[in-house]
């Protein structure tokens, strides 16, 4: 709350209430949103667009006016689209990709749009998923999130994660590393970075994320990030004052 210009005051009430009363000029509504909002953090690594260059070669023609792919097999996007285009896309995918390659989404792989860019578009990601269908890394996984900058000036998210997670953080960090892939940072479906790793497994837990963001996006993400560490949490009451 502080982070967001709150004066709070905290007080627990019984073994499953608290009572908080605060201060504050922004929006009392936002104010009520950041208290009950979580966010769902997934890590997964990158799939390269060679796992379907020859379903791209072959599609290219038919999407080319509502989905742009990617020229280099090292980006990790596989192409992009325009927000109001993201359904038909996914339409066409999924009634034009080959059997063979259909049979493989949502057991090996799967698909997931990423924020807005620069230029207006939606990145889109070729995501690998796990022997039980699920992402490499998910749940609780951080103690804290920050905006940081790293030594060339660059805009990052530090993060520090719980012990139990830092272990899976330095395989999977390994993987991609031997892979020459990179781990797609997914908060509440969908893709908010997917950095390389350029130097080897990453151990201890701590780690910076770097993308393309500004140093306001970065603290929200890292705010967003932070809010999945906390238990849920549901308003039983909610009453606004004006103070003179």
């Amino acid at each position: 709350l502080q982070k967001i210009g709150v004066l709070a005051t905290i007080m627990q009430s019984g073994d499953d209430l608290l009572s908080i009363t605060f201060e504050t000029s922004a929006d009392t509504s936002a104010v009520k949103q950041y208290l009950i909002e979580r966010a769902n953090l997934e890590f997964y690594e990158v799939s390269s667009s060679k796992v379907i260059q020859k379903e791209i070669d072959s599609l290219k023609d038919g999407i080319a006016k509502i989905f742009s792919f990617s020229k280099f097999d090292y980006i990790p996007q596989i192409g992009s689209a325009l927000p109001n285009d993201t359904v038909a896309v996914f339409k066409f995918f999924k009634t034009n990709l080959s059997s063979n390659f259909t049979s493989l989404l949502g057991i090996d792989y799967v698909l997931k749009w990423g924020v807005l860019d620069r230029e207006g578009r939606m990145p889109l990601y070729l995501l690998k998923l796990e022997d039980n269908l699920k992402p490499a890394m998910s749940g609780n996984l951080l103690i804290s999130a920050s905006q940081g900058e790293s030594a060339f000036g660059w805009i990052t998210i530090s993060i520090t994660m719980v012990p139990s997670a830092a272990k899976d953080w330095e395989l999977l960090t390994g993987l991609a590393y031997k892979n020459a892939s990179q781990i797609a940072i997914v908060l509440n479906g969908v893709v908010y970075s997917a950095p390389g790793i350029t130097a080897g497994p990453i151990s201890g837990g701590r780690s910076e994320i770097s993308g393309d963001f500004s140093a306001e996006e970065a603290k929200e993400i890292a705010r967003k990030l932070t809010m999945g560490y906390l238990p849920q949490l549901q308003i039983v009451s909610f009453q606004v004052d004006s103070i003179d």
